[in-house]
């Protein structure tokens, strides 16, 4: 077997060929925290030198040369020069220079530097460690491949956090070893001489490819289509910078490579098609030499390993290289069974594993893994350790659910059940299938199982619903799974018989069914993974249970008091007054019933009615007992300040009683321990929860003991990470009976920061579920960059003037909070007195008081590269290249990025502690304390700013903390900020979905700043309910129901004639939807909300329907909410605006006075323009 090599590359705009990036102001990515030396270049890239030398040689630059030319050279055709810069803890070593070779980078395993604890080794270990990996790859020279790839930062699957294969190229040459020029006796005894860099030299051009990204990119092409991204159980060989990669992980990749260049040869976009010719014959080569490499055989080694086999890759590799690589099973099979007489020297190297295999032999209950070591693990590329679980004693906790004798008929299950110590150590598709369809290549006459064998046409079917689960849907239609998988064997397959089709479902049913479920309804064929259809079913019983249980008498509760005592604005105001109406009644409802659901848009006083509930409970109740539960730590921390009781995380809940695995945190599906007696549930945030953690949490309750169980959420905001919509659907199913939505929704719709005058919240307020009609007032004005009240906005035209108008901004902000009393100082010191850190020894930190928001994280102007602008405004640029350590410079604001039990100093105590209190939630704001503590960062975190101090090592800050001045708008959801600055790119990607934009917008209690690129046309494109992403996903919580594709929307958009009735997810109400049906059951094909300009192009309206009758324009607006006051004023001044247009004639209202909706519609349509329903 070869060993192969991964190297990881910074991001280079024209394709790594040793020049000065064509455009190095927009390359960001080079220095992102997740690129290669991307300290050095993010603190040493001149961005104006660059630009005055860009697309350069570097060859041909004096005096100057760019910080990445460590690896921009790969697929360069001259040498160039590069300095290695010793760290500052080598003080006295020189810089080193020297010439790098074309097609060459420097690498080193950096994972290996440091032990299982994270402990730095000694020199002289690293040392050996390094010149053993290098020499494995030293013997390959000439055979081994590299694969180069980007971290997460490059623009392609940067937003994904994708790693993306760059290109693959044939090793030539391993250089040595290099050292530090003049360094100190003492500091090379402490850290050692070495460089830690190895030079790797390819023999690109004629053995190698680059996948072309850069070339689809400068035709404005979307590169994703040819994109190799490396996922599954791949990613393991992905990391820190460079790692070994096997000969059969090597055909994985070189498999998706191919698949690309063919993509590449059919799309044509490129010059030169002989030349994408002959490198995919270069990749159908080397594919073939890697699976001679691999051999039938890639487990045998690590198989006898776990039979005790004395150092069986030496003796494979050595002893046995000229025996035939088929025969080699059996051959040393044979002796471990005593088929084979063996002589002396073999009796005592095969005397342990023989005696531990007869014995596992001989026994009935271990028969079964002799079986496993002799007929079916040697086939496998898998590791030792897997080998260890899936033969022991503890499956459930690798998720492993089908026995032994299961798994020695169908591999498959192992490619579809098992989770090793961590979520990445998984077994993909590809190694079971290698081993169960081995190439022709090592043989004609090897058994083979069909390409459409049952079992793997369920694995293949599994990974898809896997796949389609982390997009959000519970289901594939049956057709459309199908569908995909031919594709998939159409291009991963050689051409050969292959049918999936109905027939083939209840033909193999038996197989199909122990991981599947076909549920027919709704006139869909859905197919679901049994799991998750599970998880939908206890929903949907335990729900139902509740709803068929009796309500609770009245509370008599004075509801109205308690919301007053609360209530801060001026209650007499009237739209307050209505607010505390609508919330006493909600109240009422949560008492009464035994589910219950409160939601509504953020400022519409949830808040305020949690901790009315829980008062007036425990007024009535003292000892009654209430359940708090919130999907993350940052929510439950908020939930608890704001009933001022104890909450927790549903993850803490579950591992607690034993329904999580502690050692991948997967979710249990059996669990004997549930928690009973549990009084009031209250789980918030409950629109983040998918139905697998929702499913969990029902199984770990005893709801037939619980008072109550109350869903909080907001239905605006974005829908949760995996499968499923569970809080939509439930709302959606409530609302499809009246008594059902009258007894068990608690839906609040008086926004009180609006009715105070909050622009903010209105704007946001259109991007909801539950606006029944836009306000083009507010959208004209955001459009004209009118600022009024809460919300200002700002508009920027490319990125330049972003980073300009960054400041301004922060310092109007900042302004705002400080009031009268203004500050002298820097911008940075003014912003660290506005968040508390002025006083590091006071307890009260606001580290909420300015937070900036952005929807993209790896692009120009996104969360990553924003962060890097912001810390050297307020830091200053010279303390951050000059004292930053992992990126972090003191009183830099940072953000918790997982959760986490920290060891933190516990100051009041002098000793280092690990407990409850040094948990550290995903998305926690926090900041560096200014003082360094040996060679970690100082850094601090609520609930006690004062008490604990948290040391994070380098490796920490890498894998737990970012930058937190900026945040993504998916890690502020369930935040609050006293003031927001969102950052608004134009571009129309499908991510920017209606909710992404709500929860944006939604986050500020005081102040929205809106940084929007150019106009206001995506804000206004939208607003339409066609870009939300819930309505994309398919599930069947309580009916079986496909979600929109994106290509679905395109016949339903505002600009275009529909010819039928609107689907109910795109309209805002029952009314609308009747009129849909109604227009295209009379034959009139209409536009849906689509704009209509004023004459004199200075303002615009959005009808609901547009349409024509005899060649008339017409404009039908339904007004279902009036007799409100705030409703009516804006009636009628809708209808000024058709009559000063000259359009009142062409308006049509519904409902006519004195006639209901139906009424309406029969006799606009049928007596006014005398049309007749289509037979």
């Amino acid at each position: 077997m070869v060993t192969h090599v991964s190297v990881r590359l910074s991001w280079h705009d024209r394709g790594w060929d040793g020049c000065i990036c064509n455009e190095p102001k927009k390359n960001v990515y080079c220095g992102g925290f997740f690129s290669v030396n991307a300290e050095r270049i993010r603190y040493n890239k001149d961005n104006e030198w660059e630009e005055s030398n860009h697309g350069k040689p570097c060859r041909y630059l004096k005096n100057q040369s760019p910080p990445c030319t460590e690896t921009i050279n790969v697929f360069g055709e001259q040498s160039i020069g590069h300095i290695h810069l010793p760290k500052e803890f080598l003080e006295g070593a020189e810089e080193l220079e020297e010439t790098l070779p074309p097609h060459s980078s420097g690498t080193w395993p950096f994972e290996e530097m440091w032990d299982e604890k994270g402990n730095r080794r000694d020199p002289d270990e690293r040392k050996e460690i390094a010149e053993e990996f290098f020499s494995d790859l030293k013997k390959g020279e000439g055979v081994s491949l590299i694969f180069y790839y980007c971290n997460y930062d490059n623009p392609i699957t940067g937003q994904d956090r994708k790693y993306l294969l760059t290109g693959i190229v044939r090793l030539k040459k391993v250089g040595g070893f290099k050292k530090w020029p003049q360094i100190p006796t003492n500091i090379s005894e402490k850290y050692g001489d070495f460089v830690w860099s190895i030079t790797l030299e390819s023999a690109y051009p004629n053995e190698g490819i680059r996948i072309p990204y850069q070339e689809y990119m400068d035709k404005k092409i979307d590169p994703a289509s040819i994109a190799i991204i490396v996922s599954g159980d791949l990613t393991r060989r992905f990391k820190y910078v460079c790692r070994h990669v096997s000969d059969d992980e090597a055909i994985g990749l070189i498999d998706q490579a191919i698949k690309s260049i063919k993509k590449v040869i059919k799309d044509n976009y490129l010059p030169d098609a002989g030349y994408w010719d002959s490198k995919l014959q270069w990749l159908k080569q080397i594919r073939k030499e890697c699976w001679e490499s691999r051999g039938l055989y890639p487990g045998l080694t690590n198989t006898l390993e776990y039979l005790n086999f004395p150092n069986p890759s030496a003796y494979v590799r050595i002893e046995l290289p000229k025996k035939n690589p088929n025969d080699l099973r059996e051959y040393i099979f044979d002796r471990l069974d005593g088929k084979i007489k063996m002589n002396t020297e073999e009796l005592e190297r095969y005397g342990d594993a023989a005696q531990r295999y007869r014995i596992l032999k001989s026994s009935p209950t271990t028969e079964i893994i002799s079986r496993f070591c002799r007929e079916r693990l040697p086939f496998f590329d898998l590791t030792a350790d897997q080998i260890k679980n899936i033969l022991g004693d503890s499956h459930d906790k690798y998720s492993i659910t089908s026995g032994l004798n299961e798994i020695f008929d169908n591999p498959y299950c192992l490619c579809e059940e098992y989770i090793g110590k961590d979520i990445e150590d998984t077994i993909g598709f590809h190694r079971i299938d290698h081993g169960m369809i081995p190439s022709e290549e090592l043989g004609k006459n090897i058994p083979r199982i069909k390409f459409d064998d049952p079992r793997r046409l369920r694995a293949l079917m599994v990974e898809q619903l896997k796949a389609s689960a982390n997009e959000g849907h519970t289901f594939i239609d049956r057709s459309d799974l199908f569908a995909a998988i031919e594709k998939w064997h159409k291009d991963n397959d050689p051409d050969s018989l292959f049918i999936l089709d109905k027939a083939i479902w209840e033909q193999h049913k038996v197989i199909f069914t122990k991981k599947l479920m076909m549920d027919i309804a709704d006139g869909i064929e859905a197919i679901f993974l049994n799991s998750i259809h599970a998880d939908e079913r206890i929903i949907r019983k335990e729900i139902v249970s509740f709803l068929n249980e009796e309500l609770l008498p009245s509370s008599k509760i004075d509801w109205k008091k308690i919301l007053n005592a609360f209530q801060s604005e001026d209650k007499e105001h009237p739209s307050i007054r209505e607010a505390i109406a609508e919330q006493a009644c909600a109240l009422e409802t949560m008492y009464r019933a035994r589910f219950s659901v409160l939601t509504g848009s953020a400022g519409t006083g949830k808040t305020t009615v949690l901790r009315s509930l829980v008062k007036g409970i425990t007024d009535k109740e003292p000892n009654h007992s209430f359940l708090l539960l919130a999907p993350t730590g940052k929510a439950a921390i908020i939930l608890g300040l704001r009933v001022q009781r104890e909450a927790t995380t549903i993850h803490t809940f579950l591992m607690g009683l034993g329904w999580i695995n502690p050692l991948n945190y997967t979710l249990k599906e059996r669990n004997n321990r549930r928690k009973g007696n549990p009084g009031t549930i209250i789980v918030d945030e409950a629109s983040m929860l998918n139905v697998s953690l929702f499913a969990t949490l029902v199984r770990a309750i005893d709801l037939g003991t619980a008072e109550r169980l109350i869903l909080v959420g907001d239905s605006g905001q974005l829908p949760p990470i995996g499968p499923g919509k569970p809080f939509a659907d439930i709302i959606d199913y409530l609302k499809k009976d009246d008594n059902r939505e009258h007894n068990y929704l608690a839906e609040l719709t008086v926004n009180c920061r609006q009715a105070t005058g909050s622009r903010a919240a209105w704007l946001a307020s259109h991007f909801t579920r539950t606006l029944d009609r836009p306000d083009e007032e507010i959208l004209w004005d955001v459009e004209r960059g009118i600022s009024k009240g809460d919300f200002s906005v700002y508009t920027w035209n490319n990125d330049e003037d972003l980073y300009k108008l960054i400041p301004q901004v922060l310092e109007n902000a900042i302004a705002m909070l400080e009031g009268k009393k203004k500050l002298s100082g820097t911008l940075g010191d003014r912003y660290n007195y506005v968040h508390g850190l002025n006083d590091l020894y006071s307890p009260k930190k606001n580290l909420e008081a300015i937070q900036l928001l952005a929807p993209y994280r790896h692009t120009p102007s996104g969360v990553e590269y924003l962060n890097q602008i912001v810390q050297k405004l307020l830091r200053g640029e010279d303390i951050v290249k000059k004292y930053q350590f992992a990126g972090y410079v003191h009183y830099d604001k940072i953000m918790q990025i997982r959760n986490y039990t920290y060891y933190a100093w516990n100051h009041n105590e002098n000793k280092s502690i690990k407990n409850e209190d040094t948990y550290v939630p995903n998305g926690t704001l926090g900041f560096v304390f200014p003082k360094r503590h040996f060679n970690q960062l100082q850094a601090k975190f609520p609930k006690d700013f004062i008490k604990y101090s948290y040391y994070l090592s380098r490796s920490k800050c890498n894998e737990h903390i970012e930058l937190g001045y900026i945040a993504s708008v998916h890690k502020a959801q369930g935040s609050q900020f006293d003031i927001t600055i969102v950052i608004l790119p134009s571009e129309a990607s499908d991510f920017l979905s209606r909710e992404l934009i709500y929860t944006g917008l939604s986050r500020a209690t005081g102040k929205l700043f809106l940084l929007m690129q150019k106009d206001a046309r995506l804000l206004k494109e939208r607003a339409w309910a066609g870009y939300s992403e819930i309505v994309k996903r398919n599930s069947a919580l309580f009916r079986t129901a496909k979600g929109i594709p994106k290509d679905g929307f395109k016949s339903f958009h505002p600009e275009q004639l529909v010819y039928e009735a609107l689907p109910e997810l795109l309209v805002r109400s029952k009314g609308e939807l009747r009129i849909t049906q109604a227009l295209a059951s009379h034959g009139v094909g209409f536009a849906y909300e689509k704009p209509l300009i004023s004459l004199d192009g200075m303002s615009w309206r959005l009808p609901d329907f547009t349409f024509k009758i005899k060649r008339r324009e017409y404009y039908w607006e339904h007004l279902g909410m009036l007799g409100t006051i705030d409703y009516d004023k804006k009636v009628e001044r809708k209808r000024r605006w058709y009559k000063e247009n000259g359009w009142q004639d062409q308006l049509i209202e519904t409902p006519i006075e004195g006639m209901n909706l139906e009424e309406s519609i029969k006799y606009i349509l049928e007596d006014k323009f005398g049309l007749e329903k289509c037979r």
